[in-house]
């Protein structure tokens, strides 16, 4: 994927990298530079470039870093990884996903303010890269 500004759901199940292209994704969705990573995760500056550059997929531990910053949980990088997770955390994807689905059907209805306590607006293509993750998340433990 050249573009990191837009995210092919489709491509991450044959992609080695997909964690990676998703990192891209969120550092610049949030405006984090390889820079900003490296400071608040940690990681060294040479490490990071070898993520953004695809020629290193992060490791585990790496993965937990990244989380915050990038504003995602560690079991959905660990998932694109192609990590499985341990089943007592499982259950715990499938409620956020469920949750996250119920959340998308309400941004229609415009009850996301009140339901999450926060005023938060997203545009079509913001939607639909939510949608699709939820069903590549549903793609993949099926193929389990």
């Amino acid at each position: 994927m050249s573009d990191h500004k837009n995210l092919d759901i489709e491509s991450f199940d044959n992609d080695p990298f997909a964690v990676n292209n998703l990192i891209l994704f969120l550092s610049n969705k949030y405006g984090l530079t390889q820079k900003d990573l490296v400071m608040e995760t940690g990681i060294h500056k040479s490490q990071m470039s070898r993520f953004f550059n695809k020629r290193e997929v992060p490791a585990k531990q790496q993965l937990e870093k990244l989380a915050k910053p990038l504003k995602v949980s560690k079991e959905t990088l660990w998932i694109l990884a192609g990590d499985m997770l341990p089943p007592s955390k499982e259950s715990a994807i499938i409620d956020e996903l469920k949750s996250l689905e119920e959340s998308l059907r309400k941004l229609s209805k415009d009850e996301m303010k009140e339901d999450l306590g926060i005023d938060i607006k997203l545009n079509a293509n913001e939607r639909q890269f939510i949608q699709e993750y939820i069903e590549f998340i549903k793609y993949k433990r099926q193929k389990r």
